[in-house]
């Protein structure tokens, strides 16, 4: 049959832990209860599911469709920017609705398209250039539509990937009617904002593990563990058709073709075999030859298999890894210690028999929540990871029933020495169209190219750029800033960020006047207090030159005019494009993990070089709002809107003046005003590296300034010989 009805789709999407008793699971396999028949059966269904049910779930989209919304999508913008600029979103909407007409039926009744050429390669392909495939599928002949790495904009693919994700949004009700909404709410594509532990399970350490999480195990063995678990217990007769179905793998060629890392192999002191040259050998014998080489075990490979089919012990070994409240650490190790085999052949496989990402061009997908936010690009995962290279399968696991999962786009990180190891699961996996590829224990770090709004249909790759930016600016490190487009979107998330702390700290003094009732001093040291707020105003009131403005401006029209003629019919009949204003509307998200991460940053190092170099790709395009004109000095306000929990601040490069240092001495001043200065202000540290001091010297500037700072509980330090000097707080 086709579809969900399919017998052999329905026993491959089964929850393992209701068919764990012998009867149950014979009604299924027709009556049969002999090891080997079920092994095979089960590699049968996962067969026969790939090849004819992969369109049926979500997993592949058909080309065919694809293009053909393609170009009737085409056709239409065409007419309604030239014919009919202001058609009504019914008549538009009821078009929509005849291109997704039938995309779920009969899906297999018709032939499968011919091999897609590449469009750079092919000037005949009917797919958009923007489109590209994903890993390899396994039968070699056709590969699903995913998104293309970004373009230069990063916005010209948002309505293709809005496309993609309606037409698999009009399969997944198959995918949920055969898992269940609460499988699929808690599938192992999705994670949720924790901080998940690496730890450690052999006697010998890398320079880069901790001993304090060493973990001990409760069981004696794989096996034990498995069966005898407090946590999640395995049945003997599942037990015993895995391990069939774990030699069956073992004995294939993709097995005999893992390929060892020599040093971790070493380290967790796995087993040694003695191989012929060829590597041709039976499993069963492994009879001495010529050779050694360390292997990889029936057991490492039954780990990986459990792992990726058995969604409950997936879930309950991950949890493992995040603590619970008010949880101790020796509390976590003790609750992991239930799967200490489990997680120690997995981290072996993928270590010791991982894949290195060669190709910097492919992509992984994971699905984060809303919530889920990072101070950086570059991220080190601890937990286990299930990724997908095809991103419909992304998109299919990626719907919630709150609407507000979004996906990561992750590659290898080329700014760390060394790769990040994965390990392919398809031909593991009985779900091998889900093209799973498994990390664990984060030894390298993986980079978030972008994230992608799968409800909105809405990629954040330029976002994601300009905050990398933004990260090596206030590091005191260069980065390419050529992009016009990166530099609006800077300076916008600055400035939007500047103006909600202002917002945000009138509106608490308000607050504050207005629970109580003041004496007369107290309504005294209110108007202090509000001419000390003004004065930090003046700095946190956005004034470009007059020409900055205009460059500013002409640059957000020209990007916000290129967005939209990348809109779809729908989204043209609701927006004059003439008047479309692309900042106006910055994802929520965004917004958010731009306050994230400036909540969370406590030191901020600039070089002067780097934003005053006229250079056009260095960051002058901030200087008039971070630094002053008058003088070599950055806006110290400025600074504390925007990272409020800022403690110690390094500038570099930067010519030593007596206005600079009187500007120090007078900000410190007004904040130690403030009655509530030791919960307001948190900055202890200020350090001045590699200073000129042509026409003002360190030494000058600690004879005249030494018993002011000292009187307000700050005091100097300096190192003429280095060219340093530092403002601290007593």
């Amino acid at each position: 049959g086709g579809g969900a009805e399919c017998l052999l789709l329905q026993r491959l999407h089964r929850d393992r832990s209701v068919y764990r008793h012998d009867q149950q699971r014979q009604q299924i396999y027709f009556g049969y209860g002999d090891v080997h028949e079920i092994s095979t059966q089960q590699i049968l269904d996962k067969i026969h599911c790939y090849y004819r049910h992969a369109y049926d779930v979500g997993w592949r989209v058909k080309r065919t469709k694809l293009a053909h919304r393609h170009r009737v999508t085409a056709s239409i913008n065409y007419r309604s920017r030239h014919s009919v600029p202001r058609a009504s979103a019914s008549m538009i909407a009821s078009v929509n609705n005849i291109m997704l007409h039938d995309v779920e039926n009969d899906d297999q009744k018709s032939p499968p398209p011919p091999p897609m050429h590449h469009p750079h390669l092919s000037p005949d392909s009917t797919v958009s250039p923007t489109l590209q495939s994903a890993a390899p599928s396994m039968d070699g002949d056709e590969k699903s539509p995913s998104m293309a790495a970004a373009p230069s904009d990063g916005f010209e693919d948002e309505w293709k990937l809005l496309e993609v994700c309606g037409l698999i949004q009009q399969k997944r009700a198959k995918l949920v009617s055969l898992r269940g909404a609460q499988r699929m709410n808690r599938n192992k594509f999705m994670s949720h904002a924790a901080r998940a532990q690496r730890y450690h399970y052999w006697s010998r350490y890398d320079d880069d593990d901790r001993a304090e999480w060493l973990v001990s195990p409760r069981y004696e063995d794989f096996k034990t563990e498995m069966l005898s678990n407090a946590l999640y217990t395995l049945a003997p007769q599942q037990w015993l058709i895995a391990w069939e179905s774990a030699r069956y793998h073992c004995d294939t060629t993709r097995c005999r073709e893992l390929r060892p890392h020599k040093y971790w192999a070493q380290l967790y002191d796995l087993r040694q075999l003695r191989l012929s040259p060829d590597d041709s050998f039976d499993s069963s014998s492994r009879t001495p030859t010529t050779m050694t080489s360390f292997a990889v075990s029936q057991s490492h490979i039954l780990a990986m298999m459990l792992y990726c089919n058995c969604d409950a012990l997936q879930s309950q070994f991950m949890d493992t890894f995040y603590k619970r409240e008010n949880e101790s650490d020796d509390e976590l190790k003790q609750r992991h210690a239930n799967f200490y085999h489990f997680g120690r052949l997995l981290r072996e496989l993928i270590e010791c028999f991982g894949l290195k990402i060669y190709n910097k061009n492919v992509q992984f997908y994971h699905g984060i929540t809303a919530e889920t936010m990072f101070l950086e690009t570059s991220i080190y995962i601890h937990a286990p990871l299930s990724t997908t290279t095809r991103i419909e399968v992304a998109i299919a696991y990626s719907y919630h029933d709150e609407n507000d999962l979004l996906l990561l786009e992750l590659q290898d990180d080329d700014t760390v020495l060394g790769m990040a190891r994965y390990f392919d699961c398809d031909w593991l996996s009985d779900f091998c169209g889900e093209a799973e590829k498994f990390f664990i224990g984060g030894y390298k770090p993986l980079k978030i190219e972008t994230v992608l709004d799968v409800f909105l249909g809405r990629n954040y790759c330029n976002y994601f750029r300009a905050l990398h930016v933004m990260a090596d600016m206030f590091q005191g490190c260069f980065s390419d800033t050529a992009s016009e487009e990166i530099k609006s979107i800077i300076l916008h998330l600055l400035q939007t960020q500047i103006s909600e702390r202002k917002q945000q700290r009138k509106k608490n003094s308000r607050q504050n006047t207005m629970t109580r009732t003041m004496t007369m001093s107290e309504q005294h040291e209110l108007q202090l207090h509000e001419l000390n707020e003004d004065a930090d105003d003046m700095d946190l009131d956005i004034d470009l030159a007059e020409e900055d403005e205009k460059v500013i401006v002409a640059s957000r029209r020209k990007m916000s005019r290129k967005i939209s003629t990348t809109f779809t019919p729908v989204r043209l009949s609701t927006v004059d494009t003439e008047s479309y204003d692309y900042f106006n509307e910055t994802p929520k998200y965004i917004t958010k993990l731009v306050d994230y991460y400036c909540t969370h940053v406590d030191n901020v190092c600039i070089d002067w070089k780097n934003m005053t170099m006229h250079n056009w790709k260095a960051f002058n395009f901030c200087k008039s709002l971070l630094c002053y004109e008058q003088i070599e000095w950055i806006k110290l306000s400025v600074l504390l809107a925007l990272f409020p929990n800022l403690t110690a601040i390094n500038v570099r490069n930067i010519k030593l003046s007596y206005d600079a240092v009187q500007n120090i001495y007078n900000f410190i001043q007004r904040f130690k005003a403030k009655k509530q200065s030791s919960a307001s202000f948190s900055l202890y540290r200020i350090e001045i590296f590699e200073i000129d001091q042509d026409s003002y010297s360190v030494k000058q500037c600690y004879d005249e300034f030494i018993e002011k700072f000292k009187l307000l509980g700050w005091t100097i330090t300096f190192n003429p010989f280095e060219r340093e000097m530092c403002i601290v707080q007593l």
